[in-house]
């Protein structure tokens, strides 16, 4: 018999229900249960996604206490030409699939001007994985997510405001790229609305069952 703590644990369980009638009369039935899923040990391959640990002091990129979706800071970006920060070196081995997410809060924004998060490449000079650009105010946080397969081995992650206005501010919190065959193996990679569900933010590994 199996009681409702033991039911996250793989095996098969029999749960029982008893049921007493006005009669003061006892009536059990059961149900047999099988739960069969694995942990699998996932990494965040953006250090520091949350923005949380890592101080940025620039004049135009910051970290900031104004908005956040995690803990208690997020990257600031200010507008002023070309403005981005670029996270190097992440391990993107080619045709892997990855699972790329983040939130991003676009204060002010000029004619001309976007908020970005780009997976760039090394080796070839474009885009490596899904990006996103946000062209429009997003009037409060929005989260972004996509599912792309690596056509370079090593990325690296750009992220800021693309425009020529010093007034333009965008938020950035809660970034992950996470790479789906390195965590549950070819052929067993979870499609995004599974990731959606089921994968929250994290800053460097945890374990997720699927």
């Amino acid at each position: 018999m199996s009681n409702l703590s033991e039911l996250t644990t793989i095996g098969t369980h029999q749960i029982y229900c008893t049921v007493s009638t006005g009669a003061k009369v006892n009536v059990t039935s059961s149900k047999t249960i099988t739960i069969t899923y694995s942990p699998y040990t996932a990494t965040n391959l953006i250090t520091n996604g949350s923005f949380e640990s890592t101080i940025y002091d620039s004049t135009n990129i910051k970290s900031s206490t104004d908005y956040s979706v995690f803990g208690s800071k997020s990257l600031k970006a200010i507008g002023k030409n070309y403005n981005y920060i670029d996270i190097t070196d992440i391990s993107t081995p080619i045709n892997h699939i990855f699972y790329v997410t983040g939130y991003t809060y676009v204060k002010s924004l000029s004619s001309g001007g976007y908020a970005m998060q780009e997976i760039y490449s090394t080796c070839n000079s474009d885009y490596n994985l899904p990006s996103w650009h946000y062209f429009s105010i997003t009037n409060g946080w929005q989260r972004n997510s996509s599912i792309g397969t690596s056509t370079c081995a090593i990325s690296f992650f750009r992220i800021g405001l693309w425009n020529n206005s010093v007034t333009d501010v965008a938020y950035f919190d809660n970034f992950m790229i996470i790479d789906l065959t390195a965590t549950f193996g070819s052929g067993n990679e979870p499609d995004k609305d599974w990731c959606d569900k089921h994968i929250t933010f994290f800053d460097g590994t945890t374990i997720i069952y699927k």
